[in-house]
């Protein structure tokens, strides 16, 4: 928002609080004064980290591939286990992956 003038002010801290849970934070200005901070989270399926751990366990390497932030990548990987994020990416990008290992953009899913 700071690049369209619009200052965060009194929502500063909740859009940080959000951002520190993964959450994907978007912001609702209306005649440019924010008046609103709306945190998105996807949550993973019932049985996803018990699918994780039976492909870990047959010896495969998980790699997940998404166009969500890094932030918001990094917290739903840790929950399933998976190690290997890719974040940040476009259509192009994640449909390039699947020839082998993903190479320098990989980051451990604790930190780059």
């Amino acid at each position: 928002m700071d690049d369209h003038g619009i200052a965060a002010g009194e929502l500063a801290s909740a859009i940080s609080e959000m951002e520190g849970r993964g959450e994907t934070v978007v912001l609702l200005a209306l005649d440019g004064t924010l008046v609103a901070a709306i945190g998105l989270l996807d949550t993973p399926k019932e049985h996803c980290r018990e699918v994780m751990e039976k492909l870990k366990a047959m010896g495969l390497e998980i790699y997940m591939l998404t166009g969500d932030t890094e932030r918001a990548a990094k917290t739903i990987a840790a929950e399933l286990g998976i190690e290997h994020v890719l974040a940040d990416l476009s259509p192009e990008e994640k449909g390039g992956q699947d020839k082998g290992t993903p190479g320098d953009r990989e980051s451990s899913g604790h930190g780059r």
